[in-house]
């Protein structure tokens, strides 16, 4: 997906987040907020030049980067990274009841808010440092 539909895609994520309520809606946020950062992943990867706009990340892991690709991951995508993963654990966790142990029965956790706070948190800073990418010169430019 080219960069500039990753952002108009971006702006309807985060339209929608706004609109749902942490107490009530913290499996939708959850979700939504995958999707956001996973949007934003994908622009910031094609912006700085590790992965094409053919080719998108469906999470962190998978696929899996290459070696090509893992030259080029600067310590502040490695970063985003860390923070996507975060975002994605805790989607997996609550919204499908997969743990570390992918092995483990399924059974959903005790909700407890703080988790919607803490994938705010990385989200926000998420969007901040794809802003700041957004606004570099690429080697394109």
């Amino acid at each position: 997906m080219k960069i500039a539909a990753h952002l108009k895609l971006a702006k309807s994520w985060t339209t929608t987040l706004a609109k749902l309520d942490p107490e009530n809606d913290h499996l939708a946020i959850l979700e939504f907020s995958m999707m956001l950062g996973t949007t934003l992943m994908n622009a910031v990867l094609h912006k700085r030049g590790i992965t094409d706009e053919s080719f998108d990340q469906n999470h962190t892991n998978r696929p899996p980067f290459s070696k090509e690709m893992m030259t080029k991951v600067t310590p502040d995508i490695s970063k985003m990274m860390e923070m996507m993963a975060f975002i994605e654990s805790a989607r997996n966790l609550h919204c499908r009841a997969i743990g570390h142990d992918r092995t483990a029965p399924r059974v959903l956790p005790k909700w407890e808010l703080n988790v919607v706070s803490q994938c705010a948190i990385r989200l926000r800073t998420i969007q901040a440092f794809a802003d700041v990418v957004m606004q570099e010169k690429s080697n394109c430019d």
